[in-house]
């Protein structure tokens, strides 16, 4: 085990402990995350950070600088992120992505979050129709989501916003079926407070 893995696993274990970091320890990790081309200690390095917001918006701002494998391995750690900001950023990324596997990277790590990034998705679905390339990459997103984990959300709306999306991604099928679904839950809910009253 690497000096600069056994400093992580040290600080990490402090914060497991609630014991919440000092500015020269985040500086610490980043001095380990500019050097270290290891992996590992790139990923748990970015763990660390991204759950921090100012350390967060730092990571964004230096993004940059990194090249592209170790940005690749922090793709990872931002998906972890607890704070908007890290989506915002993804999307951003993914809009300005011409590398495949960065696209295809980006995309699994939206799809698969455990952050409520659907009203970003509506907002970048809405904005992307001008633009078809940014528009494929986000169906990507949908189709690898897929239509069980969208159908709670889809059903908070009367109409679906971007509905041809969905449509174009799903099928005809599945989106008629949710709309009928939808009215039956309406009228069992307008019955059930006739007989109540």
């Amino acid at each position: 085990m690497t000096n600069d893995l056994k400093t992580l696993l040290l600080l990490e274990d402090k914060i497991w402990n609630s014991t919440p970091l000092q500015d020269d320890e985040y500086d610490t990790v980043f001095s380990i995350l500019d050097q270290s081309l290891i992996k590992d200690v790139v990923v748990l390095a970015g763990l660390i950070v991204v759950n921090h917001r100012p350390t967060l918006l730092r990571l964004i701002k230096e993004f940059p600088k990194y090249r592209a494998f170790k940005q690749q391995q922090l793709y990872i750690a931002l998906g972890t992120a607890n704070y908007m900001e890290a989506y915002k950023f993804f999307f951003e990324l993914l809009r300005c992505s011409r590398n495949k596997e960065d696209t295809i990277k980006l995309s699994v790590c939206l799809a698969k979050t455990h952050y409520f990034i659907f009203p970003l998705l509506i907002v970048e679905l809405d904005k992307a129709q001008d633009s078809p390339k940014y528009l494929e990459k986000l169906k990507m997103i949908l189709n690898r989501m897929g239509f069980r984990k969208l159908k709670p959300y889809l059903r908070m709306f009367p109409i679906i916003p971007t509905e041809w999306i969905f449509r174009d991604v799903f099928g005809n099928t599945v989106i008629n079926l949710l709309y009928k679904d939808m009215e039956e839950a309406q009228e069992n809910l307008k019955n059930g407070r006739k007989i109540g009253s």
